[in-house]
């Protein structure tokens, strides 16, 4: 079902029921058998009826299907029990008589304390019995009479009825209880999976509001903008020593760049891959402003 309390209620109700069974207490077997079997009908159906009424439509089958499945399940419980019914009073005469087995062999190791124990009480001093009061015939009938009066109010309490009334009290307090707070189980989850939708949709509001480069730059291309770029410079006297690094070049000619230009030109001097349409128009930009500052100063 969808809790272990299920497991919990079967396992409890049927160990009880059944313990009860095998003690055969006054021959009440078949008293405990209809009880077990009202108990697992109801409950059974009680559970499936509230899980269906507040389940989403769309996730389970249909009630014809359940109702199928319920009538097949509680087939299964009638036909194993009146089978468990048959089969016990055989059961329970087959482990009476490995029960005294078991007995005798157990005391075996105490033959000579028991035998000692009657030999005892037979040498004590047996009293005679007291002789016993004559009654006359209609005085013993009258007595007769009242104890039978005095015996059928035990014998014939309605304590069935009162077990009954019980266990349908305590059936109806489950029914409530289920169906009172099984609605607002369901609506706590519904909550927390509209919160959970939400907190996905704001995401892709974000990724679509904020969305990440979608466009690829050939580095080969940008590598052909960076030489074409220094040899423009020598052309200006910004000549590039052969030792040095195209870090300590800006750094000597003083030219000022973003922080990620030589990050881009490390990606890009061999060539052959890609890089976001983003970072390749930061280093375009400042090549460019680096002629507009410097290579313009010279030619006026």
């Amino acid at each position: 079902m969808d809790s272990p309390f299920t497991l919990y209620y079967f396992f409890t109700f049927l160990g009880v029921h059944f313990v009860s069974f095998l003690l055969g207490h006054e021959g009440y077997q078949f008293l405990l058998y209809a009880v077990f079997l009202i108990g697992i009908t109801l409950f059974g159906g009680v559970r499936l009826f509230a899980v269906s009424l507040y389940a989403n439509s769309e996730n389970t089958i249909t009630k014809t299907k359940l109702a199928s499945i319920y009538l097949l399940s509680m087939f299964g419980v009638f036909s194993l029990s009146a089978l468990v019914y048959f089969l016990v009073p055989f059961f329970r005469k087959v482990v009476d008589q490995l029960f005294e087995k078991v007995i005798r062999v157990a005391l075996i190791p105490f033959a000579p304390l028991i035998g000692y124990l009657e030999g005892f009480i037979k040498g004590l001093p047996i009293q005679e019995e007291e002789e016993s009061i004559r009654i006359p015939v209609e005085e013993l009938a009258e007595i007769e009479q009242k104890e039978l009066i005095t015996k059928e109010p035990l014998i014939n309490f309605p304590f069935e009825w009162i077990f009954i009334g019980l266990a349908i009290v305590a059936i109806l307090f489950v029914v409530r209880y289920l169906l009172k707070n099984k609605p607002m189980r369901l609506n706590a989850e519904l909550q927390n999976i509209q919160y959970e939708n939400k907190q996905i949709d704001d995401a892709e509001d974000k990724q679509i509001t904020h969305p990440s480069s979608l466009y690829q730059v050939e580095t080969s291309f940008l590598r052909e903008k960076y030489i074409q770029f220094e040899l423009e410079a020598h052309g200006y006297d910004y000549i590039r020593d052969k030792s040095e690094t195209v870090r300590e070049w800006f750094e000597r000619q003083q030219w000022t760049v973003d922080s990620t230009f030589f990050q881009t030109y490390e990606e890009i001097r061999y060539g052959g891959k890609t890089i976001s349409s983003e970072k390749a128009n930061l280093f375009v930009e400042n090549l460019e402003s680096i002629k507009k500052e410097k290579f313009l100063k010279k030619d006026v």
